[in-house]
C-alpha cells in the first residue's frame, strides 16, 4: 500500500500521512486521526524505507521472505481483551507500533492472553517466524512460563514486575498507590477508601502499607474490589454510597475506574471534591477533560513504550543477554477533584 492509498482510505491529504508516519507530527492531525492512519499502516503492512518496500515486492524469493518474516513482533494484552478497551494500554501500543515502524519491523499480532487459550492460535505463533514479543500488562505465571519456553525474545510492560528473568519496562505500581495515599494525607485526609482490584495487586498492597505507616486505619467498609473500568467503578462506588458511610477520599486503581466512580457520586447528588475527594493512577487523556479535572498520577506511557521496542530491538540483535529492568519515574498531576481539608 501507497502512501496515496493510506491517504485515501484514511480520508485526509497525502502529506498529513507522510507527517504522521514518517515524522511523528502529533501536530497535524487529531489523536482519533493519527490512529486511524496507524490502523490502516498496521492492517496494510506499509514499510517506510525504499529498501524493506523493495523486500516486500519481491518477496518470492526465499532468502527474502526469509528476511521479512525474522523483522516480525507479536504484542500480547495480558489484562485487557485488546488494544482499544483499555487507553492507558491503547497509549502505550500505539508507541511501540511507532518506534516498531520507524526501526523497519512489523507487528504481525496483537493478541488478549484468552487467546492463548486456544491451539490454533499457539500453533500460528509457533509458525509465523515471530521474533520477538511484547507483553503489556500484569500476566499470570502460566502464560508467561509458556510463552517464555517458545520464545528467546520476550519484553514485559507494567506497574509490577514480571515474575521471569526476562527484560522488563516498569513504572512502579506500589510506589505511585503509595504517593498517592500521601498526597491525600498531605491534604488533610485520614479516612481513605479504595477502588480496584485486590488480589495480587500491589497498587492495593502499597495502598494498605502507606495508610499503616500513617497510622490511619484501614476500614474494609470503605476498600471496594472491582475491576478496572469505568462500569466497574460505576458500580463500586454506587455500592459505597449504599453504605451511608463515605471516607473523605478514594484512590482509585486507575483513571477509568475513577471516572466512573465521579459518574456515581454525580448521579447520587454528592458533589466532588467538596463532599468527597476522588484520586486516579494513569493520567489518561480523558483525566484532563472530565468535570471537575481529576488528580491522578501520570505514568510516562509513551515513554515506556518507545523503550520496550528498543530493548526488544537490541535483544533480538543481540546487544544484550542479560535481563534489562527499566524502572521509569512517575508524576502527580494535580486538578481539581481533591479538596484541601486544612
Amino acid at each position: 500500500m501507497t502512501l496515496k492509498e493510506i491517504a485515501k482510505n484514511v480520508g485526509v491529504s497525502v502529506t498529513t500521512v507522510s507527517r504522521v508516519i514518517n515524522k511523528n507530527d502529533t501536530k497535524c492531525a487529531s489523536k482519533e486521526v493519527r490512529d486511524r492512519i496507524w490502523d490502516v499502516v498496521s492492517a496494510s503492512g506499509y514499510t517506510p524505507n525504499k529498501e524493506a518496500q523493495a523486500l516486500r515486492q519481491t518477496a518470492s524469493d526465499t532468502k527474502i521472505k526469509s528476511f521479512v518474516k525474522n523483522r516480525n513482533i507479536a504484542c500480547f494484552f495480558a489484562r485487557t481483551p485488546d488494544v482499544n478497551s483499555d487507553p492507558f494500554f491503547n497509549y502505550i501500543y500505539r508507541a511501540i507500533e511507532k518506534e516498531t515502524f520507524r526501526l523497519g519491523y512489523f507487528i504481525k499480532f496483537s493478541l488478549s492472553f484468552n487467546q492463548l487459550n486456544n491451539s490454533s492460535t499457539r500453533d500460528l505463533l509457533l509458525n509465523s517466524g515471530l521474533d520477538g514479543l511484547i507483553i503489556l500488562g500484569k500476566c499470570d505465571n502460566e502464560h508467561l512460563k509458556y510463552l517464555c519456553g517458545k520464545f528467546k525474545n520476550i519484553i514485559y510492560i507494567g506497574l509490577t514486575e514480571a515474575g521471569a528473568s526476562i527484560d522488563q519496562v516498569i513504572c512502579d505500581g506500589y510506589k505511585i498507590a503509595r504517593t498517592a495515599v500521601n498526597h491525600l494525607y498531605f491534604l488533610g485526609h485520614t479516612k481513605i477508601g479504595y477502588i480496584g482490584e485486590q488480589s495480587a495487586e500491589i497498587r492495593y498492597k502499597g495502598f494498605q502499607d502507606e495508610l499503616t505507616s500513617l497510622k490511619l486505619t484501614i476500614n474494609p467498609l470503605h476498600c471496594i474490589n472491582s475491576e478496572l473500568s469505568a462500569e466497574c467503578g460505576y458500580k463500586a462506588m454506587n455500592s459505597l454510597i449504599k453504605k451511608n458511610n463515605l471516607p473523605t477520599a478514594i484512590v482509585c486503581c486507575n483513571d477509568l475506574t475513577a471516572i466512573g466512580a465521579i459518574k456515581a457520586i454525580k448521579d447520587a447528588n454528592i458533589k466532588v471534591p467538596q463532599d468527597i475527594s476522588i484520586m486516579g493512577i494513569d493520567d489518561i487523556e480523558m483525566a484532563s477533560y472530565i468535570e471537575p479535572s481529576l488528580t491522578t498520577i501520570r505514568v510516562p506511557k509513551e515513554e515506556m513504550g518507545k523503550m520496550a521496542a528498543k530493548v526488544l530491538f537490541d535483544k533480538i540483535n543481540k546487544e544484550h543477554t542479560l535481563p534489562i529492568k527499566i524502572e521509569f519515574p512517575y508524576k502527580l498531576q494535580i486538578r481539581q477533584s481533591c479538596k484541601n481539608l486544612n
